[in-house]
């Protein structure tokens, strides 16, 4: 018996057996991989290069990619593509993130909340969200424009305030199933406050559902942004982004479709990595599939 104590393997928590089976999914670990790459390089590559984003040069109009020093060639302002490339890939990204962390922090809350107090609130609360989630998306984006002007955090603004919505509902959901767990009845057993149970027992019990969604947000996040560059209500000139070069691409692809393919190969591919990463995470920490009990 003392022998079969020793030799017992020890157990494994729940995040170190979805690490695990995350490092086993090999097209996880390959979305992961080229979004690693993809965020080196608009991190860093812009600095490497002999050209400026905005920099202008007549003499260099419509350049053939590998001509005259430029690899990916120019546009119809003489612009290096791949310094644009870079620069509209970190843009994007940014975008990306930051837009995900405004609907994190505000769906989180707001679900949360409203599946612990339950009752009124709770309708209340989500029927907000109802009204929200009837009002066009494009429509709300056009508002805030005309009212304060096109601007980078504007739209960090305006896609975080509409990507909370589905969060919320996500969070919303699993909070009414958290708050019936004998963890909580503990805790309000032993005297916590609403506020002190949802911050310490709730939301850190929210994080799988939560990351593997978050993973999902920033790629539609990054689409909503293109598409609302494709319109001209996004990213503004000089400033780049992959809508805008994807924008601009699509009216000069007869003369220089290099301008299209570029970075619509790395949206797709930006996108595809991100949706790679996030099935990965879902089958991950999927409690079902791992073979413990929710």
């Amino acid at each position: 018996m003392s022998l079969a104590a020793v030799t017992e393997p020890p157990g494994r928590s729940l995040w170190a057996d979805a690490q695990r089976r995350l490092l086993r999914n090999r097209t996880a670990v390959a979305g992961a991989s080229v979004l690693v790459v993809l965020a080196l390089a608009a991190a860093a590559g812009p600095y490497l290069l002999p050209f400026r984003y905005d920099e202008v040069d007549k003499t260099a109009v419509w350049l053939a990619p590998l001509s005259g020093g430029h690899l990916l060639g120019t546009d119809a302002l003489g612009r290096d593509l791949l310094a644009r490339l870079l620069v509209g890939l970190r843009v994007s990204l940014a975008i990306g993130l930051v837009s995900t962390v405004v609907s994190l922090l505000i769906g989180v809350t707001w679900g949360a909340v409203a599946g612990f107090a339950g009752g009124r609130v709770d309708e209340v609360m989500m029927r907000i969200v109802d009204v929200l989630y009837s009002m066009p998306f494009i429509f709300f984006v056009i508002l805030l424009m005309v009212a304060f002007g096109t601007h980078l955090v504007l739209i960090f603004v305006a896609i975080g305030a509409v990507e909370w919505l589905t969060m919320s509902r996500i969070v919303r959901s699993q909070t009414l199933a958290l708050k019936q767990r004998e963890f909580v009845e503990a805790a309000r057993a032993a005297g916590l406050t609403s506020a002190a149970i949802v911050r310490r027992h709730i939301v850190p019990n929210l994080l799988g559902p939560v990351v593997v969604y978050v993973s999902l947000t920033i790629p539609a996040a990054i689409l909503a942004e293109s598409f609302l560059s494709f319109l001209g209500l996004g990213v503004q000139p000089p400033m780049a982004s992959l809508g805008t070069l994807i924008a601009g691409g699509a009216q000069d692809m007869e003369l220089a479709p290099w301008l299209l393919a570029f970075p619509s190969v790395v949206m797709i591919g930006t996108l595809l990595s991100f949706n790679l990463l996030g099935d990965g995470l879902r089958d991950a920490l999927d409690p079902q599939s791992s073979g413990r009990a929710p």
